[in-house]
């Protein structure tokens, strides 16, 4: 009999995501927040660009993570502020939430 079974990570929190806005005389301090096990740039949207220095990776914030598996690669994090016109739209869609593909069992 031959099994398709998920060997895989499983992340059954959704991501948290925040839009904060501070009204200034002339303009409106903003702050973008992602965060997930499962994070990609994919389709992320805030009216403040991110910066390199936004984004925190796993290793920065797990000492487990970084010596199991050694990457320096996967978001944990990206939180960016900006002041933007008054005027501006305040909107923010999340980053993406992605799952790995399920591996297949050795045959």
């Amino acid at each position: 009999m031959d099994w398709e079974v998920w060997q895989g990570e499983i992340d059954i929190q959704a991501p948290r995501v925040s839009i904060q806005a501070v009204k200034q005389s002339t303009s409106t301090q903003v702050t973008c927040s992602s965060t997930d096990f499962n994070l990609t740039m994919d389709n992320y949207q805030c009216p403040c660009t991110p910066l390199d220095s936004d984004k925190t990776t796993y290793d920065q914030v797990s000492d487990w993570y970084r010596e199991t598996t050694g990457d320096t690669t996967r978001l944990y994090q990206i939180k960016s502020t900006c002041s933007v016109s008054t005027s501006t739209p305040l909107q923010m869609q999340r980053a993406m939430h992605t799952a790995a593909a399920p591996r297949q069992p050795p045959r």
